[in-house]
């Protein structure tokens, strides 16, 4: 496996030996964090990643690289206020952990459309936190390139066409991330596209995280690192970790 996602309702589900060797880690605050306008997004997000860099390090084979997905919201003005305020925690990050780990941070792109044509001004802000920040993170599973939400497992079509236009659009970042898309309808369209560096899908509320095509990686790695991970023992653990995920949601 090359790695493993963590948000803080995945948290619980993921064992000490699903951390050993990986080569990636991706904390998010999730889709339900995102959603969730609090006040102190920031902050929390910022305690939320500090605590688990701290247990990640006391691993006798920590992942090398991490990569720690801005605070976000689905509603622009709050989306851009978090990534502001959260410059201050980014510093701190890299000041306690930038030794320890190869640290990088993803901005997650929101709302750059309007009725299907490019919104400048929001377009402009997003870019200069892109520029600060390094790595843009896109919308895969949930699209908000928009102001309409798009569930790509549901539409696809339209997910593809504006995923495709934030990867030219932000194609100068250092890093592009594909946030959760299925892996069949959306993932699958880009093993060998250039201009994708990662991504992460779910299955059964458990993540993994796979590079693909633009590196090393041959057309099936990703499958081959899923279906290597969902051993017979952990099948019962995804099961039971879906069921409780789809009693909470």
């Amino acid at each position: 496996m090359d790695g493993i996602v963590i948000t803080p309702g995945l948290r619980r589900y993921v064992a000490v030996d699903m951390l050993s060797s990986v080569a990636f880690a991706l904390l998010d605050i999730g889709i339900a964090g995102a959603r969730n306008n609090t006040a102190h997004k920031a902050r929390r997000a910022y305690e939320f990643y500090m605590s688990l860099l701290s247990e990640l390090a006391g691993l006798d084979t920590p992942p090398a690289h991490i990569f720690l997905v801005v605070p976000d919201a689905f509603d622009i003005r709050q989306h851009l206020r978090f990534a502001e305020t959260f410059k201050t925690y980014a510093k701190k990050i890299e000041t306690a952990w930038g030794r320890v780990f190869e640290l990088r941070f993803l901005f997650v792109t929101r709302r750059f459309l309007r009725e299907e044509r490019l919104d400048v001004e929001t377009f402009g802000r997003l870019t200069r936190f892109v520029e600060s920040y390094g790595g843009v993170a896109i919308p895969a599973n949930v699209d908000t390139s928009s102001e309409r939400d798009v569930k790509c497992a549901r539409e696809p079509d339209t997910c593809l066409r504006h995923i495709n236009r934030a990867l030219d659009l932000f194609a100068t970042a250092e890093w592009r991330h594909l946030l959760g898309p299925p892996l069949r309808s959306v993932l699958s369209r880009y093993l060998r596209d250039a201009r994708v560096d990662s991504a992460d899908t779910t299955s059964h509320r458990l993540d993994l995280i796979s590079r693909f095509g633009t590196r090393d990686a041959s057309l099936l790695h990703f499958t081959v690192s899923f279906v290597g991970y969902l051993s017979k023992k952990r099948l019962k653990v995804c099961g039971e970790a879906y069921r409780e995920s789809q009693k909470e949601d």
